[in-house]
């Protein structure tokens, strides 16, 4: 009377367990696309090196500076480049100005939240 009960629980084991090896060993490449790389193995690009350069060198919260930020963010392509981005950013869009720098702003931050 114990025995019988007891292989009716474990009656659906041996299935779940060849399903869960045969997830375990299916290892595509999309899914491993999807994982971005860790952050020792990314790199900032020379591109982009050099529009923080143009960044920096323009005139501090200028038009010129606030455009090269922007365009910074939309070249960014991985976690230390839009890190770059939002340190970059600090302090050139000031909070009392005009609408025009304000949603310029939010432009970036828009772009670096969604990649």
């Amino acid at each position: 009377m114990y025995a019988p009960n007891m292989w009716e629980r474990f009656r659906g084991a041996p299935v779940v367990v060849m399903a869960a090896c045969s997830l375990a060993s299916c290892d595509t490449p999309a899914r491993s696309a999807a994982v971005p790389a860790p952050e020792a193995e990314q790199v900032v690009s020379a591109a982009l090196k050099k529009l923080y350069m143009v960044a920096s060198a323009a005139a501090p919260q200028s038009p010129a500076q606030q455009k090269a930020i922007l365009r910074i963010a939309e070249k960014a392509s991985n976690g230390k480049e839009l890190l770059l981005v939002m340190r970059a950013a600090v302090g050139v869009f000031p909070a009392d100005t005009g609408w025009h720098e304000q949603q310029a702003e939010s432009q970036v931050s828009s772009i670096v939240t969604a990649k």
